[in-house]
């Protein structure tokens, strides 16, 4: 099948969208293996979509000389070793924001959604939000009210903010939550849902709206064309309207897999 190019509103919501976490559960590659996975994904025609390589601060001494493509470094220890002009965002728990003082990439802090006062404390230590949306079991997801609580929230304090976390598939769907034989299944929140529920909340949508949009599990009810996307034929996003969202709003998502989230899009047509 051929390679559909890609332009206008899909290009401009799905552009440096994943951040690459192999590393990280439920993948849990090792290192040399969570490499090698990564450099096949930047040989691909897709790798555009491909942003920063995430690592845990610990294992930062691991990796190869050679290994070149932008981080994102993820703290697990107390205090951070030196840091390389290839790190381009640490993350952190806000409960560890000490660890992260003074480091001059971009500085994300993860807090738990609805939560208002932990977004306060992020927009006083000059940071940015991120967002936990999933896990290995369903009660580690939060609800759509929550999610758009905290995308209002980072919205009303200015805070551009990125997720991880339960978001392999572009569409709200029903899967399981790890890769382990028998292991638990669950709803999962579509990232595509995220992505441009965070655009309609920066027009101010009211929030019940904001939530039918997590809620929405048929990806055909959004259609992309060459100047914006539409949801439910009478709601639109115009380009720049998609790129001012991921400028402002929600900068990428880190995902243990690459492959899922390609392959859920070229079902959808999307690519």
């Amino acid at each position: 099948m051929a390679t559909l190019d890609v332009t206008g509103a899909r290009h401009a919501l799905l552009a440096g969208l994943i951040d690459h976490a192999a590393l990280f559960p439920p993948a849990s590659l090792p290192i040399d293996a969570a490499i090698e996975v990564d450099r096949a994904a930047r040989a691909t025609p897709q790798a555009w979509m491909l942003h920063r390589f995430l690592v845990p601060a610990s294992k930062l001494v691991e990796l190869p000389a050679g290994f070149d493509p932008p981080l994102g470094v993820i703290v697990d220890m107390d205090e951070l070793p030196p840091l390389s002009a290839q790190v381009e965002v640490v993350e952190a728990r806000l409960e560890r924001a000490g660890a992260v003082e003074g480091v001059s990439a971009r500085v994300f802090l993860e807090i738990t959604p609805g939560d208002d006062a932990a977004l306060d404390a992020v927009a006083a230590a000059g940071a940015e939000a991120k967002v936990r949306c999933g896990g290995a079991t369903p009660g580690m997801f939060p609800t759509p009210a929550e999610l758009a609580h905290f995308v209002c929230g980072c919205r009303d304090r200015g805070l551009a903010f990125k997720a991880t976390a339960g978001l392999h598939h572009p569409i709200r769907c029903y899967r399981p939550l790890t890769y382990a034989e028998n292991g638990p299944s669950g709803t999962m929140h579509g990232f595509l849902n995220l992505f441009l529920m965070t655009g309609f909340a920066r027009e101010s949508y009211k929030p019940d709206v904001l939530e039918e949009m997590m809620e929405e599990e048929f990806g055909e009810v959004f259609q992309f064309t060459d100047t914006g996307v539409t949801w439910r034929v009478e709601n639109f996003l115009s380009n720049w309207q998609i790129e001012r969202l991921r400028r402002l709003g929600i900068q990428s998502f880190g995902s243990c897999s690459f492959e899922e989230p390609v392959e859920d899009l070229k079902a959808l047509g999307l690519l």
